[in-house]
């Protein structure tokens, strides 16, 4: 039984370790291309012009924010944008008539859960009343336990959910109370938020910028 508990500590061990790099290195690479094309990735509207991408790039629309909506959304064109500025080792590709998430064009995380980064709101604390926040964020995917990502947020923020750098998501998942009240991903009264302690959960973060 005890070698059976070392090995899951190892295993979500590495799993925190990844989900930490993924964030940090995909953060750089939305920082470093914005800084080399004064634009989002997603958004750029001279992809086509500036960009090699197989096939030719999808352009963005240049107002300034990786939308959301549109066919396909720039969130999902994304990709594509830092793959081709050869800032990603993956090769993500795109083209006008992509619609659905895959492997082939979005990163997923530690445990298969697709990545998003996108200017919206899905983040922070779920029952906010008002919602005027919507933010450029990368988003973990979800899959994720809060246990992991209260590990996450302890080594790389201020270990809360609802405040700081790194906040909970519920981007995605396929729990009806994580969407609506964060589930078991979180714990304590809204204003007292902690992340839940549960070693299983459909849950997901989201880094800001």
């Amino acid at each position: 039984m005890g070698g059976v508990l070392v090995g899951q500590e190892v295993i979500q061990g590495g799993r925190v370790r990844r989900i930490i790099s993924q964030q940090q290195d995909l953060t750089l690479a939305v920082l470093a291309f914005q800084d080399r094309y004064r634009a989002m990735p997603g958004d750029y509207a001279l992809a086509s012009t500036h960009l090699p991408c197989p096939g030719g790039c999808v352009n963005g629309d240049g107002d300034g924010k990786v939308d959301t909506i549109g066919a396909p959304a720039e969130s999902l064109v994304a990709w594509s944008h830092l793959s081709a500025a050869g800032l990603l080792t993956s090769g993500f590709t795109v083209d006008a008539q992509t619609r659905t998430t895959s492997g082939n064009n979005t990163p997923r995380n530690a445990y298969g859960g697709y990545m998003h980064l996108a200017f919206d709101s899905t983040w922070g604390e779920p029952l906010a009343s008002n919602d005027t926040r919507p933010r450029h964020n990368l988003k973990t995917g979800p899959g994720i336990p809060p246990s992991v990502l209260a590990e996450i947020d302890r080594k790389i923020d201020d270990g809360l959910p609802t405040v700081g750098r790194l906040q909970f998501s519920g981007y995605l998942s396929s729990d009806a109370a994580v969407l609506a009240t964060g589930g078991t991903c979180l714990a304590g009264a809204v204003g007292q938020r902690q992340w839940g302690h549960g070693r299983d959960g459909d849950c997901g973060a989201a880094t800001l910028f």
